[in-house]
């Protein structure tokens, strides 16, 4: 899906200045008001889609009687956008975005305490985080990607360490 999904939404070049839009591509949970329906494939619940004032699109597509969410965040950012002296720093972003912040030092310790699981994928023109929890717990996960949004922390020991990790994993 993830490959599928990032065809679909085209890489996204920037230039000067480089933005990373960010995409919610789903979000599954019961109930949300107050965001105009999208046509959705026939018998199915309508896609919800709303563009905050910030630029962030929110998808989502209710289950209802689900146990568990899928809270999802689509960075636009992958290879192409980046320059030969900077390959593989969508990758190093990636690991990064699991360093912690004030608030929460461990992100997938926090999302493990939730009930869920935090997990991330870089693509040729994406990279995405994906944290799989209980429905009762979807706020709770919103917040924690609000925060690393935020307030990241990126000090040098958490990108050496990040470095480490890409050196190993790409070895």
């Amino acid at each position: 899906m993830g490959q599928a999904l990032g065809a679909r939404m085209g890489s996204a070049r920037m230039v000067g200045a480089r933005r990373v839009r960010i995409r919610i591509v789903r979000i599954l949970c019961t109930t949300m008001v107050g965001l105009g329906a999208i046509a959705a494939p026939s018998g199915a619940e309508p896609i919800l889609h709303e563009v905050l004032p910030n630029g962030l699109e929110v998808l989502l597509l209710p289950e209802p009687g689900r146990e568990l969410v899928s809270i999802q965040m689509w960075y636009r950012a992958g290879a192409p956008d980046e320059e030969a002296e900077t390959q593989g720093f969508a990758h190093l972003l990636e690991h990064l975005m699991f360093t912690g912040t004030a608030v929460a030092p461990d992100f997938r310790a926090a999302v493990s305490s939730l009930g869920g699981q935090a997990s991330s994928s870089t693509y040729e023109d994406v990279t995405y985080f994906s944290s799989e929890v209980p429905a009762a717990a979807a706020e709770g996960v919103i917040a924690l990607e609000a925060d690393r949004m935020r307030g990241l922390v990126l000090d040098r020991a958490a990108i050496a360490g990040a470095l480490e990790d890409v050196r190993i994993e790409l070895a």
